[in-house]
């Protein structure tokens, strides 16, 4: 084979890598820029916007939606955090198995002033704070409302751990039955509250909050983006950030620069991502069948709608 020939093939190879890497650039460009302030921060801005509150404030409009005035209708789970120490008031709704146990730990502190990290649960808390249609907060668009979702596949199968956890005589359950008999007929009693394993859309996001009703819906899995930013902008850094130092809650590890990018660009984090941690019912393996894939896609449609959450095939 001739010199030429071997110049030839060398320079259509590297042609070749050039024409990937522009294509490759345009198509980064374009979508990055179409997320508004994300265009303007630098990929390293992403990472340090963990420990930067001024960075992080700035990534919240990423998820700002526009809101309606459509009717509430309450729910126990739909709550008002109040202002304390420079905090701003806020609603939200954070539904069982979507970490909640942080908000509830949050909320006892702001009405009490105790950071309590034990007994939380059981002070009454989300009942004391229940948004009502009479709720003053309701009329003021000042006051953001944050609804927090979950991969509803994940979230089943948590539940699951948690149903058993609860009904320690009924450890031989198996995850289909589970699907199929407590999932799928809410209404079957257990030691474990029906809300645990009912859709979220079903509670705090009622169909006339569905689409309109939140500022904010941000998903569980991608905690690590949008958590500093929203403790940035009620004011809640400090406080989160200063005595709770012995609780894993609110704590999430630090973002990779390449995470953060897949996560900006295709909407949720990468199936196997790391970056949140969601209680003792994490669970890691996926246990879903044909079977109960079909249930959930069903009972949890709206859930996927509202999330943002890709349903699997069948």
């Amino acid at each position: 084979m001739s010199q030429n020939m071997y110049m030839w093939r060398g320079m259509r190879g590297i042609l070749s890598w050039s024409v990937v890497s522009i294509i490759v650039s345009f198509i980064f460009m374009v979508v990055w820029s179409n997320h508004g302030t994300l265009s303007q921060l630098r990929r390293s801005d992403l990472v340090s916007a963990s420990s930067d509150p001024a960075v992080s404030a700035n990534l919240c409009p990423l998820w700002k939606r526009e809101r309606n005035n459509a009717t509430l209708i309450p729910d126990v789970n739909l709550n008002i955090y109040p202002s304390r120490n420079g905090s701003k008031e806020f609603i939200m709704c954070s539904y069982p198995k979507t970490g909640c146990s942080q908000w509830i730990m949050l909320l006892h502190y702001l009405l009490s002033g105790e950071k309590n990290t034990r007994n939380f649960h059981s002070q009454g808390e989300r009942e004391k704070a229940r948004l009502t249609k009479n709720s003053t907060s309701l009329a003021n668009a000042s006051i953001p409302r944050i609804l927090i979702m979950r991969d509803p596949y994940k979230r089943t199968t948590s539940s699951y751990h948690d149903f058993r956890r609860r009904n320690p005589e009924m450890t031989n359950i198996s995850f289909p039955t589970f699907i199929f008999e407590y999932v799928n007929k809410t209404s079957v009693k257990s030691k474990q509250p029906k809300d645990h394993r009912m859709p979220i859309s079903d509670g705090c996001s009622n169909p006339t909050w569905m689409h309109g009703g939140w500022d904010y819906v941000f998903q569980l899995e991608q905690m690590s983006l949008w958590l500093p930013c929203i403790l940035a902008k009620l004011n809640l850094t400090h406080l989160i950030y200063d005595g709770w130092n012995n609780s894993s809650l609110f704590r999430t590890p630090e973002v990779t620069v390449s995470e953060a990018i897949y996560t900006a660009l295709l909407g949720q984090p990468r199936e196997k991502s790391k970056s949140i941690v969601t209680g003792h019912e994490n669970p890691t393996a996926d246990m879903h069948t044909t079977g109960t894939i079909s249930v959930v896609n069903r009972v949890f449609f709206n859930d996927f709608v509202l999330g943002g959450y890709r349903l699997r095939s069948i």
